[in-house]
This record gives structure tokens, C-alpha cells and sequence, in this order.
């Protein structure tokens, strides 16, 4: 399919320039149409001044930043609005489009090209297409940038989202996340957790009103997991040697002091989160998934130069070996490099 770019870019230089910058910010995905806006100069969200459709979906890019400022697949998009002329210029030959999202929002493009509109809505056209082709497969999990993940508890708010999406470092990064509402939330990924408690009520309840407390913890420190609880409530205690583990968190004990004055009191602590039994009983399966990961990422593995003779473990075969490497890479504990060369290492023996 030929791409299309903007009637505004006269110059073969322009357009050159222009898809230069489409591609790197954009990568390995193939571009339909890219158009020219102007958000900036209203200082209108998404901050960008070129839109580009790919086949998954339509991007917001700042030229300046060469980055991407907003994106959104096509099966988020409801519904597309077309305004005559510019607020900024009000030049009757500019257009602002405003695409409505399922979640209620608008984004606007100002300044939008009238001569581009016919070569957007078809492409957004065919992009729709794709993604109701695709719907059956569609992977129906909550999702936060392009990563999809199981969720127990109610949907996350916008502000814990956010902070979850800036610590994601690649694809498929996160897998589980556990809402406990105003205790908390625990985010699961590849080779590390966290612990978030912010937002109003959550950051007080943690000592820290008007802020909160974002800890960080990879699988290799974690020492134990465990959960205590009572008639109803319970705590989950995450262990580490810089996170000492107390026996018996009392879920009430802090309940009449100040947030800070109880070293015990599970909603101030970082390493902790206070969970209903029937919060815990749900996420089990996945507390479960979560011990094993930590398992396996506290295996070291050993990899052998080329000039030296490869030691394979007298108690394990050579298959339970490399199975063990397998589960390893796929959880991204080692690279794709170390993977292959700790495979050849063991199969060379």
C-alpha cells in the first residue's frame, strides 16, 4: 500500500524529512497516511504536530521531540467529527478533527489539512476494518500502553495507571496487577514488582498525604511472600533483606495512631498490602504464578566461555537443563544472547 502524505508538503525534500522522522519515531510497523496538524500552537492535548495511521492503529508525533505524544487503537475510536476551519488562524481551508473514544475523551487535531480529510477517513476506515476482522482473537485483559495483563479488583484509576505505564520497559512487560483499592495496588512484571499506594485516600492512609509511596522490588531480593489474616482482612508481606519481615502484621494495631507512628501498621508499610480474604482467594492463582517467578529468578546460571570445558550439573540431565533455560528466557529473565549461548554451552558437554 503507498503511503500517504499530506497535500501540504509540496517539496519532495518536506516529505522526505517528514516520513525520516514518521519511521524512526514509529519503527517497524508500516505507515498508511501521515497529515499535518498543529496542536501546538493552541497548546491543545495531545501536544504534536503530525498524525499518522498505521494498521493498528492512529499516532499522535511531535516533530520537534521526535517522539510519540498520544496514540490509541482503532477499536477505541467511536466516532470522528470534522469542524470547519482553524480556532487559531481561522483559516476556512484548515480543519479541526475531534475523534470520541471509549472512554468518553476527545482528541483534538487542529489545523488539520481539508484537502488530507477524504485520505484520512479512509484509512481510518480500513484500520477500523482490521480491527473488527480481528475482534475474535482480540485479547480482552485490561491494557496500559500495548500490554495487556490479568487484573483482580476494580479498574485502576488514570493516576495509578500512569504510574504503572512509566515503569513498563518493553512489551508485554506486565502480566498481573492486584487492586486493592484505597490499601493499595501490587504491579507484577517480568523480573520485578511493585507496590503502589498514591492517590488521595491511599496516600494518606500510607502517611504520605498529597503524594504516596511507589516501591520498587525484582524477584532476586525477595526472600518470602506471605499472608496473614484474620476473620476477614489479612495482610500480604512481601520479605526482603532491606524490608525485614515481621511476624503476625496486626491489621488494627496502627488503627488509633498516627499514619508514621507504627512500624507494624500494614498501610504505612511499603512492602505490604492489606487484603480481604476473598481479595486474597481471587488473586491466588496468580500469587501462585508470582512464587514460581521468583523461583526460577533466583536460579543462577552458569555460562561457560567457548575455551572452557562446560561442568553440567551431575543431579540434572541435559534436557531438564535446557528446560529450565527455556523458562528462564521466556520470562525475560536472560536475553535472547545469553539463552543461546548458555544452550550451546550445556549441549556441547
Amino acid at each position: 500500500m503507498n503511503i500517504y502524505l499530506s497535500a501540504r508538503w509540496k517539496s519532495a525534500k518536506t516529505q522526505e524529512k517528514k516520513l525520516s522522522i514518521a519511521t524512526e519515531v514509529i519503527k517497524s510497523e508500516p505507515i498508511w497516511f501521515l497529515g499535518d496538524c498543529n496542536n501546538l500552537g493552541i497548546k491543545a492535548y495531545p501536544a504534536c504536530d503530525m498524525i499518522a495511521i498505521t494498521p493498528t492503529r492512529i499516532v499522535a508525533i511531535s516533530i520537534y521531540q521526535k517522539t510519540i505524544s498520544w496514540e490509541s487503537d482503532f477499536q477505541d475510536v467511536v466516532s470522528l467529527k470534522i469542524g470547519k476551519g482553524s480556532p487559531l488562524t481561522g483559516n476556512f481551508d484548515d480543519c479541526t478533527l475531534r475523534l470520541q473514544l471509549k472512554n468518553s475523551s476527545t482528541i483534538t487535531f487542529a489545523q488539520f489539512s481539508e484537502k488530507d480529510i477524504n485520505a484520512f477517513k479512509h484509512f481510518l476506515a480500513a484500520g477500523v476494518q482490521n480491527a473488527v476482522s480481528e475482534s475474535p482473537s482480540k485479547d480482552d485483559r485490561p491494557r496500559i500502553g500495548k500490554t495487556n495483563f490479568d487484573l483482580v479488583g476494580p479498574a485502576l484509576k488514570l493516576k495509578i495507571a500512569d504510574i504503572i505505564k512509566n515503569h513498563i520497559f518493553e512489551e508485554d512487560d506486565l502480566w498481573f496487577v492486584l487492586n486493592a483499592g484505597a490499601a493499595g495496588v501490587l504491579a507484577c512484571f517480568k523480573d520485578r514488582l511493585m507496590v503502589i499506594k498514591s492517590g488521595g485516600l491511599t496516600g494518606l492512609m500510607a502517611g504520605a498525604l498529597g503524594g504516596g509511596r511507589v516501591t520498587t522490588i525484582y524477584y532476586r531480593d525477595i526472600t518470602g511472600i506471605e499472608y496473614n489474616s484474620g476473620f476477614a482482612n489479612g495482610v500480604l508481606e512481601i520479605s526482603t533483606p532491606a524490608y525485614e519481615a515481621s511476624k503476625n502484621k496486626d491489621f488494627w494495631r496502627g488503627a488509633g495512631a498516627g499514619r508514621n507512628d507504627d512500624a507494624n501498621d500494614p498501610w504505612t508499610l511499603s512492602n505490604t498490602l492489606p487484603l480481604s480474604k476473598s481479595e486474597y482467594s481471587e488473586a491466588l492463582p496468580f500469587l501462585t504464578e508470582l512464587k514460581k517467578r521468583i523461583s526460577l529468578a533466583k536460579q543462577t546460571v552458569i555460562i561457560s566461555q567457548p575455551n572452557e570445558a562446560a561442568q553440567p550439573s551431575p543431579s540434572a540431565s541435559i534436557a531438564q537443563q535446557v528446560r529450565e533455560l527455556s523458562e528462564l528466557h521466556q520470562m525475560g529473565v536472560l536475553t535472547d544472547a545469553e539463552f543461546t549461548q548458555a544452550k550451546a554451552a550445556i549441549l556441547s558437554s
